[in-house]
C-alpha cells in the first residue's frame, strides 16, 4: 500500500462533487513558464483509490509546489470517491477521465484558463494520459511513474492506448527501481508514444520516490520541461 501524508497548502474547494485544493503562483519561475502565469492552469492527478491514493500524496504535493513556482495556478484534486469527492471509484479509471474533464472546466470558467497542463502520478498517469486528447484545454502532459508494467497494462493499458497517437507534448519520467514497470518495459511502451515526447529515467528512484535526492532530479526535470515551452507551442 501507498504511504499517505496530509499536507494542506493551497486553499480547499469543492468543484461540482470533487474536493480541490488550488495553490496560487508563488513565483514566476523562467522567462518561457513565465507567459504562461495568469492565463494556465496545472492540474495534478493522484494514485488508485483503490490502494489508498489521494491528493494529499506526496509526489502530489510536491509537484503542485513546484508548478505553483514557475506561476501557475496549481490544482490538486480527489477523484470520485476519494476523501471528500462524491460518487463511485472505478477499478480502470474509465470514469475519472470525466473528473479531469470537469476540474479543466472549472480551470476555464473560474480561473481564467485558455490552457491546463496535466500532472499525472501513477494511476493518475494514466488516467490523465486517457484524458488528454479529449480536453481540448489541456494542451499537454507531465506522466510521473506510470505503472503499467506486467498485468497492470490489462487494468490501465486502454488509457495508454488511448493517447497513443495524441500529439499534445508529454514527458514521461519513471525511476529506474520501479516495482511496477522495470526500466526497459517503461522506455519501450513509452517509444510508442509519437512525438513530441520526452522521456527520463532518474536513477535510484523507486515508484513512491522514497529518495530526496530523486524527488529533486524529477522536479528539475518537470521544470526544465515545463520552463522550456514546447507544450505551449503545442497543437490544437
Amino acid at each position: 500500500r501507498f504511504l499517505v501524508v496530509s499536507r494542506h497548502r493551497g486553499e480547499r474547494i469543492n468543484i461540482g462533487n470533487l474536493v480541490a485544493d488550488v495553490l496560487r503562483p508563488t513565483g514566476q519561475g523562467s522567462a518561457e513558464a513565465g507567459t504562461a502565469a495568469g492565463d494556465a492552469v496545472a492540474v495534478i492527478t493522484h494514485p488508485h483509490p483503490w490502494l489508498g491514493g489521494n491528493m494529499d500524496f506526496p509526489v502530489c504535493v510536491y509537484l503542485q509546489q513546484a508548478m505553483a513556482s514557475l506561476g501557475f495556478t496549481a490544482v490538486r484534486f480527489n477523484f470520485r470517491g476519494v476523501g471528500g469527492s462524491k460518487g463511485w471509484s472505478t477499478i480502470r479509471g474509465t470514469s475519472e477521465r470525466e473528473d479531469i474533464a470537469q476540474i479543466c472546466e472549472h480551470a476555464q470558467t473560474q480561473l481564467g484558463a485558455t490552457k491546463v497542463l496535466l500532472l499525472g502520478y501513477s494511476y493518475g498517469s494514466c488516467v490523465a494520459l486517457g484524458a488528454l486528447p479529449d480536453v481540448d484545454v489541456a494542451k499537454g502532459a507531465v506522466i510521473v511513474s506510470l505503472p503499467l508494467g506486467g498485468p497492470v497494462w490489462w487494468l490501465l493499458g486502454h488509457h495508454f492506448t488511448a493517447a497513443a497517437s495524441c500529439t499534445k507534448p508529454r514527458l514521461f519520467v519513471n525511476g529506474d527501481q520501479d516495482s511496477f514497470m522495470a526500466e526497459h518495459s517503461f522506455y519501450t511502451t513509452a517509444e510508442t508514444a509519437v512525438e513530441p515526447r520526452q522521456i527520463e529515467v532518474v536513477e535510484g528512484a523507486d515508484h513512491f520516490w522514497h529518495s530526496p535526492e530523486a524527488v529533486e532530479s524529477l522536479l528539475r526535470i518537470v521544470r526544465d520541461w515545463v520552463s522550456a515551452g514546447s507544450w505551449l507551442r503545442s497543437g490544437p
